[in-house]
């Protein structure tokens, strides 16, 4: 999962974090575990709604929402949210 677990075979085996959780972000967790962090499908790729003639008001509204989200995600680790 990339480099963010790790697994041992054995009785003494089992899943570690490969990482400190101050240094995982919930930002690392999601992006990881979710095919993507898209809000609304319009994020998930081109909109054909929204052109360089007429932009769309909430196409621009979606991304910086979704930009904010992205932010919060990257912005605590791991272990601030569990303390």
């Amino acid at each position: 999962m990339n480099g963010l677990v790790k697994s041992e075979r054995g009785n003494q085996g089992g899943y570690y974090l490969c990482r400190d959780l101050d240094d995982l972000t919930m930002y690392d967790v999601v992006s990881i575990t979710e095919e993507d962090l898209a809000i609304v499908h319009c994020m998930k790729e081109a909109c054909d709604r929204d052109t360089d003639d007429l932009p769309c008001k909430v196409h621009l509204e979606m991304e910086r929402i979704q930009e904010m989200l992205i932010n919060e995600l990257k912005s605590k680790s791991v272990a601030s949210i569990l303390e």
